[in-house]
């Protein structure tokens, strides 16, 4: 992979398989992509665009480096229809899945004689392209993320254990899918009593300078001291949602982690101090160490 005409084969002619192809081609490298619809694939690509391998196996066998491209569910798949042509192959894994489906894949890829490395995205494609940046782990990490920053791709070499950025990803994953349902609870609550951009407004004024994460740390650190108090607005906050027949399991569980913080003496510094406080209850088999 290190020569600059070396062949890049993307598996998923999506929204992220597009965007790096285009890169990669950008870049020097011959891009031979595939898709579920391989015909159809063909008929809509122009003489500029890359051609289409015959089969999986075809373009596992003759890429030097092959980028997976496609949804969570097909992930493990994919790579169980590309492995006998992956024998000294680079395999790498660009999808949504977590540590458990990475380990399967690795086990898929190397059983058939190929490397594999896991790269998470950790920004959105349809905003940034092939700028999105992409955390890279596996063996030789350094040099691969060498070429593949060399052809354009925003690498951020992340170690050798490929569970590493499978982990990163879901978290991150936690905060901006599951902002979506905290969301959709509270604004159809806002919307039974015709508040709903009233609501939005005042989320906005009070994230106003600061970041998601600044507010996470600042206030899991400030629930120590203020648990019991919110604990009781949080009361006050469901018996809304439910007076409105809105379900919010989002507002359940966050009075969860309050009538926790809110039992319990608490002396804590920084958010992972009220992290270690909370992890025997809501992890109840973690092993805590001195």
């Amino acid at each position: 992979m290190s020569e600059p005409n070396a062949t890049v084969g993307i598996v998923g002619y999506g929204e992220v398989g597009r965007a790096f192809a285009s890169r990669l081609h950008e870049g020097g490298h011959d891009v031979v992509v595939l898709n579920r619809t391989p015909d159809d694939l063909r008929a809509r690509l122009g003489a500029d665009d890359p051609r289409v391998a015959a089969s999986f196996v075809d373009l596992a066998a003759e890429s030097d480096l092959v980028l997976s491209c496609v949804w969570p569910q097909t992930a493990a798949p994919v790579a169980e229809n590309l492995a006998t042509g992956l024998a000294e192959t680079t395999y790498v894994d660009l999808n949504s899945i977590g540590p458990e489906t990475t380990r399967m894949i690795d086990r898929t890829v190397t059983d058939a004689g190929g490397t594999f490395l896991k790269g998470a995205i950790m920004d959105s494609v349809a905003v940034n392209g092939a700028d999105a940046p992409v955390s890279l782990a596996g063996p030789d990490v350094e040099a691969y993320a060498t070429v593949l920053s060399d052809a354009g791709l925003s690498i951020r070499p992340f170690g050798t254990d490929v569970e590493r950025p499978a982990a990163l990803k879901m978290c991150r994953s936690m905060v901006t899918k599951g902002i979506m349902a905290l969301f959709v609870e509270t604004l159809l609550t806002a919307q039974r009593y015709e508040l709903a951009e009233d609501v939005l407004e005042s989320v906005d004024d009070s994230f106003d300078g600061t970041t998601p994460a600044a507010f996470a740390r600042y206030f899991l650190v400030d629930m120590a001291s203020n648990a019991a108090r919110r604990r009781n607005e949080l009361r006050e906050v469901l018996a809304t949602a439910r007076d409105a027949r809105v379900d919010a399991p989002m507002t359940e569980h966050t009075l969860a982690v309050h009538e926790e913080a809110a039992d319990r003496p608490l002396d804590v510094e920084t958010y992972t101090d009220m992290l270690a406080a909370l992890e025997s209850v809501f992890v109840p088999d973690a092993t805590t160490t001195e």
